[in-house]
């Protein structure tokens, strides 16, 4: 930490290698080693609204990003311009983009709850290797042409040169891959959407119906199909109290959407957990129950979970009903989802 805060230049490990770290504040016009990558800044409380990088005032692709991706193999890059030049140190006048990275290591942890200031990271090349290509390097290989250049190494012992991170470059317009490396384009085509979640008991009847209704009626509002919804901003999927995961929709609620327009012919039933309900942008239930049994896997429920139907109350349940039963419930389901059509901005 003093060695950092005195603004020395140090190696640190990450979970792929070794990196350059020194003070954003401190930074030189060029690190020691300079490679085929650019410097990152590593930001300790990335994401939140009271230090000097306002995250919260990113595209919301980019939030997405950033609240599902870090800490992890992704680099950001930004527009220079999208910050303040206070904030940027010393980083050479020349730079254009601001790259931004948040290893997964547990170094970061610990420096994240000491560190009050943010660093410039380089990644070190992992070094040509005579032994196996899956062989664990030790880190005095990783940092033999920079041992007189860094104050202090933090030996995290040998490692095995993994993939690198990818490093994605943001713009007003969305965002590209600019080098590619963990995540694959349809990963972070994903993870950049809005997640729409529908919860209802077993997802073989209600929530099945509003998915797919409001994937129909979404792409035929954006003039797409409704294969093409993830890379229009849109990731839309239900799940179930109590479902039994991989059983089909029930054969009258597959009659009843093809009446809409949808199609339930692939559908598989999913168990609702924590991992889905924390990445939901919005999270409707389509009964009472449900909303209590959200409650009850995520107490820290990170966004409300609103009723469907609203302050209608429940959609009742058609399971076991007849084919008539079924549509009455599709028809309630289709007026509300026109009704949160409405208040689903565009991205």
């Amino acid at each position: 930490i003093s060695h950092l805060r005195d603004g020395a230049t140090v190696v640190l490990p990450t979970e792929g290698g070794y990196t350059l770290a020194r003070r954003l504040n401190e930074m030189p016009a060029a690190m020691p080693g300079d490679g085929p990558s650019p410097e990152t800044i590593w930001v300790p409380r990335a994401g939140e609204t009271d230090g000097p990088f306002h995250f919260d005032q990113l595209p919301s692709a980019a939030q997405r990003l950033l609240r599902r991706c870090w800490p992890g193999p992704l680099v950001i890059g930004l527009p220079r311009e999208w910050w303040n030049t206070s904030v940027l140190g010393t980083l050479p006048a020349s730079v254009a983009e601001v790259w931004f990275a948040s290893p997964y290591h547990e170094v970061f942890f610990q420096l994240r709850q000491r560190l009050p200031f943010s660093l410039v990271l380089r990644e070190i090349t992992a070094p040509t290797s005579t032994s196996a290509a899956d062989a664990p390097i030790p880190c005095s290989e990783w940092i033999a042409p920079l041992a007189e250049q860094v104050s202090l190494v933090l030996d995290d012992g040998p490692v095995v040169s993994s993939t690198p991170p990818t490093w994605l470059r943001l713009t007003a317009e969305g965002w590209n891959v600019f080098r590619p490396g963990e995540y694959r384009f349809e990963e972070l085509v994903r993870l950049a959407a809005m997640w729409i979640i529908f919860v209802c008991t077993g997802n073989t009847c209600r929530s099945p119906l509003a998915e797919h209704l409001l994937k129909r009626r979404l792409a035929d509002r954006l003039g797409c199909s409704v294969e093409e919804l993830p890379a229009k901003g849109y990731w839309i999927l239900s799940a179930g109290v109590a479902a039994f995961g991989g059983g089909p929709a029930s054969a009258h609620a597959i009659a009843v959407a093809q009446e809409f327009g949808a199609d339930l012919s692939s559908h598989r039933s999913r168990l609702v957990h924590p991992g889905l309900l924390r990445e939901a942008d919005l999270l409707y239930a389509l009964a009472q129950s449900h909303q209590q049994a959200i409650q009850e896997i995520l107490p820290d429920l990170p966004r409300p979970v609103e009723l469907l139907a609203g302050a209608e109350g429940d959609i009742p349940d058609p399971y076991g009903g007849s084919i008539d039963d079924y549509r009455q419930c599709a028809q309630s389901i289709a007026r509300h989802i026109d009704r949160i059509l409405s208040e689903i901005r565009p991205i």
